[in-house]
């Protein structure tokens, strides 16, 4: 019931933004339990719940999809002046280039991101722009745009990318905070302190959405790429602010798991792309690289001319 009211309310988000197989590992210990003192009935109806909470909530990918061909990223797009490639990641506070390159982005969008140093190589000509977390690598012109906090975290980056069709096209690079339950327990905090950073971790994403408003508004321009780490699964009823003007790249060309965190054990789909209505997604899918997170990669192509 509690996963069913949603993550907009305090006693949803104990559950909703959580990944499911982890309510899962929670009660391992009770099952044991039932088993060792061999009580069979109880352990089985323990054991079909956990199974049935986690089939039900887990997002299952796409079977109906194709899945791209091993060594790929995604299903190939002609790359013409219509078409990009767009990677999210959070870097985990590393730089692994050989990872990025095989995946061959046109526009890179990193979290715990560090200074490349020199770009060399397959980079060489990209543009990089750093903030104090977020950072981009584009093979098109970028310019820093003004920002501001959406939350307790570090503000997004906010930038205006000039494609070679004479688009521009906004750009949020964001990490958001994790579910309020998680950072209330690592900072010891009271009920009235959960309740105050539940409230913040659902306005970031109102927030967010402002922010990307004004932006397109001031820039006189409709098309925007939102990505980054979001630490809530993309179902959530919380981002419901960006599907107002967004589409969630992954509903709509995923193919193959679409998990993100952790790299090892992929379980919830937390680093997104969102895209405005303009952008087509035609193929999207989950690379593993040198980070705790898995790398999304996303192929958009223009529905028309700018």
């Amino acid at each position: 019931m509690l996963y069913l009211v949603g993550d907009g309310w305090l006693l949803g988000e104990l559950v909703a933004p959580w990944p499911p197989l982890v309510w899962c590992v929670i009660l391992a210990p009770r099952l044991v339990l039932l088993a060792w003192r061999g009580h069979r009935v109880e352990f089985g109806l323990c054991l079909g719940a956990a199974l049935a909470f986690l089939a039900l909530t887990t997002e299952w990918p796409p079977l109906l999809r194709r899945v791209a061909k091993k060594g790929a990223a995604a299903r190939h797009v002609d790359r013409d002046t219509h078409a990009m490639r767009v990677v999210t990641w959070n870097v985990a506070g590393g730089m692994p280039w050989s990872d990025l390159e095989g995946a061959a982005p046109d526009l890179a969008l990193l979290q715990e991101s560090t200074a490349p140093g020199l770009l060399a190589g397959r980079w060489a000509g990209f543009f990089w722009l750093q903030a104090d977390d977020p950072a981009a690598l584009s093979r098109f012109p970028m310019t820093k745009l003004a920002t501001r906090a959406v939350g307790p975290w570090t503000p997004p980056q906010v930038l205006a990318l000039r494609h070679p069709t004479g688009r521009e096209i906004i750009v949020v690079n964001a990490r958001l905070m994790l579910p309020a339950i998680v950072v209330a327990v690592a900072n010891l905090e009271s009920p009235t302190g959960l309740m105050r950073l539940h409230q913040e971790r659902v306005a970031q994403f109102r927030n967010l959405a402002n922010l990307l408003d004004e932006t397109l508004d001031t820039r006189n321009t409709e098309s925007a790429i939102v990505c980054g780490d979001f630490n809530t699964p993309a179902d959530a009823a919380s981002l419901e602010p960006l599907r107002v003007r967004l589409t969630d790249a992954w509903s709509l060309a995923g193919a193959g798991w679409g998990g993100t965190m952790t790299a090892a054990l992929p379980v919830s789909r937390i680093d997104q792309c969102w895209v405005t209505r303009d952008l087509t997604p035609v193929s999207a899918a989950v690379r593993k690289g040198a980070s705790d997170h898995r790398m999304l990669v996303v192929d958009l192509v223009f529905r028309s001319g700018p």
